[in-house]
This record gives C-alpha cells, structure tokens and sequence, in this order.
C-alpha cells in the first residue's frame, strides 16, 4: 500500500488471502481500500442419498485442509449418508498427507445436519450463508431457484469446489463469515 523506492504506492487492496492478508487489509483499511475482509475458507455440501459417503467426505476434507480453521459442512436428508460420510472423513484422515490440517479443522468446524425437508435444506444453507456450496442431489435446480446466500453455488457430484477454485469458476474473492447474506 506504502510502495517502495522503485514501486508506487496503491489505493485499493484487493483479492483474496490467507490470515495474513487479510490482518494486512485490516491494518491498511482507512488508508487505503480495499475489497473486502476474507475469513477462512468455507464450505457447504447439500446432499442426498443419490451420492455416496466418499465422495461427500473427499469433497469436505479437500476444503478443510485449507487451514485448520476452515469451515465443512454437510446438510443431508439421509440418515444414511451422514452415517457414511462420517465414516469416509474417519478413513480418510488415516491416509490423507493433510490429515493433520483437515482433522482439525473437521473437530473444531465440521458439522452434519440431518433435515427432514427440501424446503429445510434450502433454510438451513441460507442461515449458513457459506463461500462455496455445491449441490449433490437427485433436483440441484431446486437449489439453484431457491437459495439466496452463498459466494459460489457448484451443481451436481462432478462440480466440485475444487475445480472451481482451479478451473472452471471466476475470481476467488468471495464473502465468508455469513457475508453472503448481505453482498449476494
């Protein structure tokens, strides 16, 4: 923000970060502006028993090992599911090279939350309000027509997070810690 001797100082901050970048646009906020304060990275899995535990797992914990502070959160209508998802993240962590980061970050912030509707779902994600959500069921429109609050939206088991951080999604600046109730 400052420059240096060979490079000119900035007026805006922008982009997403680690912790460290995000106490940088803290610090400099008022000085200069900037686009937004990033949290951890989040995710949220909506998911039937159209899929199976493994994948759900291995989507979860490939966003947890983001940082040991990073949100997972699966929201299910099958008892099932839930069931196998938490045995999947169990069999995982003893062979990820990551365990480490995602399991702590899955004791502290991991969660399962069963709902007996759709329509429950839909308000369970929206109160969530979380970074990225992918859809993984048998009608991911009925999502896509019915949610509000989310950064990205990812539709269908093949549309993972991952590739949208990587490949197929647009910038990565997106609203963490409910932020998407208010910035859309």
């Amino acid at each position: 923000a400052y420059g240096t001797e060979t490079i000119a100082p900035v007026d805006i901050l922008a982009g997403p970060g680690n912790a460290y970048v995000a106490e940088a646009k803290r610090l400099l906020f008022g000085e200069v502006g900037i686009d937004l304060f990033a949290g951890p990275t989040e995710t949220l899995v909506i998911a039937d028993d159209s899929v199976d535990g493994e994948i759900v797992a291995t989507d979860l914990l490939g966003q947890a090992e983001h940082g040991v502070n990073s949100p997972a959160v699966l929201i299910t209508n099958s008892e099932k599911l839930a069931r196998d998802t938490l045995d999947e993240i169990e069999r995982l962590l003893k062979i990820l090279p990551t365990a480490a980061v995602a399991g702590k970050a899955w004791e502290d912030y991991g969660e399962i939350i069963l709902c007996d509707t759709l329509d429950e779902m839909v308000a369970e994600a929206d109160r969530i309000a979380s970074e990225h959500v992918q859809v993984m069921t048998r009608d991911p429109d009925y999502f896509l027509e019915r949610m509000k609050n989310y950064g990205a939206l990812f539709l269908g088991a093949r549309t993972n997070v991952s590739f949208g951080d990587k490949v197929i999604g647009t910038n990565h600046t997106l609203p963490t810690n409910k932020a998407a109730r208010y910035t859309g």
